[in-house]
């Protein structure tokens, strides 16, 4: 029974680990770099959110550069800003 539990609960962390890399090469990936500021700057603060509570999975260069890039952006340093004071707590 435990077994069996144990097995549907590993199935279901791949669905999710799953859907998480869909979103974000199905989404994030294509609006980092968006023409509108504040979108930006949303894709960047999700992906703080995420790098915060999942860090396991976002903890990692595949990740990370995305954060180093957006380091470049004039438009949302303040922003930028703001994600790592929350990343801090």
């Amino acid at each position: 029974m435990m077994l069996a539990e144990f097995a549907m609960l590993e199935g279901n962390e791949n669905e999710i680990k799953s859907f998480m890399n869909f979103v974000f090469k199905g989404v994030f990936i294509h609006r980092y770099r968006d023409v509108v500021p504040d979108i930006r700057c949303l894709c960047v603060s999700e992906l703080g959110e995420w790098m915060k509570n999942y860090p396991m999975v976002f903890l990692d260069d595949i990740y990370l550069k995305y954060i180093g890039w957006t380091l470049y952006d004039k438009v949302i340093k303040n922003q930028l800003r703001k994600l790592l004071e929350n990343f801090n707590r």
